[in-house]
């Protein structure tokens, strides 16, 4: 086999590296990543105070292997790094939000953040004067007995916002994921069970400790080095103020930067209009935190990270004002089938005034982020409408017991379905004794169109079929009428929560009911329109050609009235698609 240079493939080896350096979200990745590995730091930290269960020994040599990793050179460069670097893209995200309405779960985290900050900074700075000024040696004993409990109350009270806030970050990450979300209850029993650990392994520690303090001997190794003095007390209080001091300020100086620019952007303000709204917000503000500033219901299940894609919108006007997208929305974008229009809201930025629709209900769930089919965003097609309808069934329905109506239906049901199905179609409803369905979503109208002629003939026989079987259930065979109108409609998924069905709407919906209706004054099986006849190319000269009026229509339509639908050519049935082709995995008809 013949192989490329190796000058050659290098580059495209190196491709999905720069594909990935060129189109991804940098400080979004970066905060992920350093936020990982504080995470990273702090259930270390939990599984070596668990480590006292055992004993305190292997507890102690827990602390040195943790030591020996975070305190080496390149462990505290990269600690602090991360430190850093989360900090300034945290505090660089909150400074450029133009609302700080958020979701109660985004809230808690920044509360925890900040509170973690604040312990981490007096943790840190006592660290320091104890091990760096008074050059203390590291071990567990001295301080679990000379310093309990306030000191590793505050600890411990440090590393359990810190989890937390981590256990919130990686749920938002994580919660789109299949392989998360189904071991999500395994993963919450771990959340909470290493800080359970951690605690019951200090107490574990600290009991041995005292026990082993008696011990004059023992006491004079392990505790002698050591002795909290009021001294050591004031210092570490004084330490503990300054931390909290800084930390307050730091935040106080975010927020000061956060409300100026806030301020400059509201001397520039732009419009969006939503369904029933109108609202201003400065330029530069994204629709999705448009939407939490003045309180209009938005889904946003990723917390407007543009991944979730379920707060996307389509945009009415204004389109051509923004800026494009980037690579990873339009990666979700793709993702989920959307037309040009289509954007994610937590990503569009207004510069100049826009108007939108939300597409997806706001209290939906993660389910609502997974790939959509071709029409759950609608459009306009020419397709073929086939009704049809139960003759005289009011008089059918009194003169039978509920429970043989309701079997009935159900079989006449069962074999029109099939009918249809077998011919690329897809039921669109049941609505009482009649139905509706939908030819050519896929192939066109004209291959609709003769698909559902042939249909319409299946049906005819299907119908013969089902009066022999239910002949000693019924009074009188049952007959259908069948109306067939080809023109353009918009297809897609309507309905709301769980009753959304694929459904098509226009004047050719309704030009095909009223064709349906036909059927009785013709006295025929079948009416057809003709531009159905000339779609499928299917010659109907020999039945009647009529020149009828329909309601809601100014000029009359040509039909032809064919007496039973099995008149038609033969040829007709034979499939042209595969069983099901045009219905949408997943959907139902929906009953009326």
């Amino acid at each position: 086999m013949n192989r490329a240079p190796a000058a050659t493939r290098l580059p495209r080896l190196l491709r999905p590296t720069t594909d990935f350096l060129s189109g991804h979200d940098w400080p979004t990745w970066l905060r992920l990543l350093s936020g990982l590995t504080m995470f990273t730091f702090v259930a270390t930290h939990f599984t070596h105070h668990a480590l006292g269960l055992i004993s305190l020994d292997v507890m102690e040599r827990g602390l040195n292997f943790f030591l020996a990793v975070w305190t080496s050179q390149w462990g505290k460069y990269l600690l602090g790094l991360a430190l850093i670097v989360h900090l300034t893209l945290v505090a660089t995200k909150v400074v450029q939000r133009t609302t700080l309405r958020l979701p109660a779960v985004e809230w808690l985290r920044i509360v925890l953040g900040m509170v973690t900050l604040c312990l981490l900074t007096v943790h840190v700075l006592s660290n320091t004067y104890l091990y760096e000024v008074l050059e203390l040696p590291h071990g567990y004993a001295p301080y679990l007995i000379n310093i309990w409990p306030w000191a590793w109350l505050l600890q411990f009270l440090l590393m359990v916002s810190a989890w937390t806030h981590g256990c919130i970050g990686v749920h938002l990450w994580l919660r789109l994921r299949p392989m998360y979300r189904r071991g999500q209850a395994v993963w919450f029993a771990l959340a909470v069970l290493l800080p359970a650990l951690a605690l019951t392994g200090l107490l574990s520690a600290r009991e041995v400790s005292q026990a082993r303090s008696l011990d004059a001997a023992w006491a004079k190794e392990n505790l002698s080095y050591f002795t909290y003095t009021p001294d050591i007390g004031a210092q570490l209080l004084r330490i503990n103020l300054l931390a909290a001091a800084a930390v307050v300020c730091l935040i106080g100086a975010v927020m000061g930067w956060r409300l100026l620019l806030v301020w400059q952007r509201s001397r520039r303000g732009v419009r969006i209009h939503y369904p029933g709204h109108e609202v201003i917000v400065p330029r530069g503000t994204t629709v999705l935190e448009a939407s939490r500033m003045h309180g209009i219901p938005h889904a946003s299940v990723c917390g407007g990270r543009g991944r979730c894609s379920t707060c996307r919108i389509r945009i009415l006007s204004g389109f051509e004002t923004i800026a494009p997208g980037s690579e990873d929305e339009l990666r979700v974008l793709r993702r989920i089938g959307a037309p040009e229009r289509v954007r994610l809201a937590c990503q569009v930025r207004c510069e100049r005034d826009l108007e939108v629709v939300p597409l997806v209900p706001p209290n939906v769930g993660p389910d609502a982020a997974r790939p959509q089919g071709r029409f759950v965003f609608g459009t306009e097609l020419d397709i073929a409408i086939l009704f049809s309808d139960i003759r005289d069934f009011t008089r059918l329905s009194e003169q039978t017991l509920p429970y043989d109506i309701v079997h009935i239906l159900n079989q006449y049901f069962e074999a029109m379905s099939e009918a249809i199905e077998a011919h690329g179609g897809h039921v669109d409803k049941f609505i009482g004794d009649g139905l509706m369905a939908l030819f050519g979503l896929r192939q066109g109208a004209a291959s609709g169109c003769r698909s559902a002629l042939a249909a319409a003939r299946e049906m005819s026989v299907r119908l013969a079929d089902l009066n022999t079987r239910l002949g000693h259930s019924l009074r009188e065979p049952l007959r259908i009428g069948i109306g067939i109108h080809a023109g353009a409609a918009v297809v897609g998924e309507m309905g709301h929560k769980t009753a959304t069905s694929l459904t098509a709407v226009g004047d050719a919906v309704n030009t095909a009911s009223r064709v349906e209706g036909l059927t009785k004054q013709a006295g025929a099986q079948l009416v057809v329109t003709a531009r159905v006849a000339e779609l499928a190319g299917v010659d109907l000269s020999g039945f009647a050609r009529i020149r009828a009026a329909v309601k809601g229509k100014e000029e009359e339509l040509d039909v032809f009235a064919v007496p039973s639908a099995m008149d038609l050519p033969e040829w007709l049935a034979q499939p042209v698609k595969p069983p099901g082709a045009d219905s949408q995995p997943g959907l139902k008809p929906a009953v009326h």
